[in-house]
């Protein structure tokens, strides 16, 4: 605001003083008054800031931005070998890696590894050249060769799942968390369609697991033995070090986990025929 300006005012206050009120003042009372309109004691110091260079406008500091997060390799899949399950767990993948139409249960407990053994049979018929088409309601397969991967929510039934199997024509079918009548049903239609079935659930033994799905249907329990082929459950126990792997130990602890291993159940329904 320059002094021209501030002693414009001055003389509009004087002519406004006169006009309205009769009241005259000297012209430096109203620069006074000016200057203690803009809170200042007196007129020189209102018309020296006046002149004064305005201060410089503070710009924004802006925080530096975060380096770069690095893409994380997803962990590889272990091969079934691996995994510790035993007879119980060879018998099940050379039962799956066969032609034959069927449903095979694959079970364990919460944090059983349960989502591990089902990506590494997924891994192995891959490897055999199969098709697989992955429909799943919680893991995911990320983009493994060779697998459709296909999110499966509550509430898609029969339909979609059959349109999916029109444009992949796959050689196995994986249902991943299977725990509702529709779901259910969509396993048996599947085998009764010829097809080789895994179906995912968590259960504690392997009769556990089949009366658990013959309860979704409901299917009669005696004729659970055409369609079932056979169930697999498993779960992790810790036991002393000294039973372990050096290896299999310093890989769990390099991952901030606990040493154990896997114990592994198998049910074949043969037994029923």
């Amino acid at each position: 605001m320059s002094n021209e300006h501030l002693k414009a005012q001055a003389r509009r206050l004087g002519e406004h003083l006169v006009a309205k009120h009769g009241v005259r003042l000297k012209h430096a009372a109203l620069l006074e008054a000016v200057a203690a309109q803009y809170g200042h004691p007196d007129w020189n110091t209102l018309t020296a800031l006046a002149s004064a260079p305005p201060a410089p406008v503070p710009q924004p500091t802006q925080a530096p931005l975060p380096a770069p997060i690095a893409a994380r390799e997803p962990a590889p899949f272990p091969d079934f070998s691996e995994l510790g399950l035993g007879p119980a767990g060879d018998t099940l993948l050379e039962r799956v890696r066969t032609p034959e139409a069927g449903c095979y249960i694959v079970a364990g407990t919460v944090g059983s590894g349960l989502s591990t053994t089902l990506r590494s049979i997924t891994k192995t018929l891959t490897s055999d050249g199969k098709r697989v088409l992955a429909a799943h309601g919680f893991i995911e397969f990320d983009a493994m060769a060779g697998v459709t991967d296909w999110l499966w929510p509550h509430g898609r039934g029969e339909h979609e799942l059959l349109q999916q199997l029109a444009r992949v024509a796959p050689d196995v079918v994986v249902l991943d968390s299977v725990r509702s009548p529709e779901q259910a049903r969509v396993a048996r239609s599947l085998c009764e369609l010829g097809m080789r079935v895994i179906v995912s659930m968590h259960a504690t033994s392997p009769d556990n697991a089949i009366k658990r799905l013959q309860a979704m249907g409901p299917f009669p329990c005696e004729s659970l033995h055409e369609w079932v082929s056979g169930a697999l459950t498993q779960r992790l126990v810790r036991p002393s070090l000294c039973e372990l792997e050096p290896a299999r130990v310093k890989a769990a602890r390099a991952i901030g986990l606990s040493p154990c291993k896997a114990e592994a159940q198998l049910f074949l329904t043969d037994s029923m025929r």
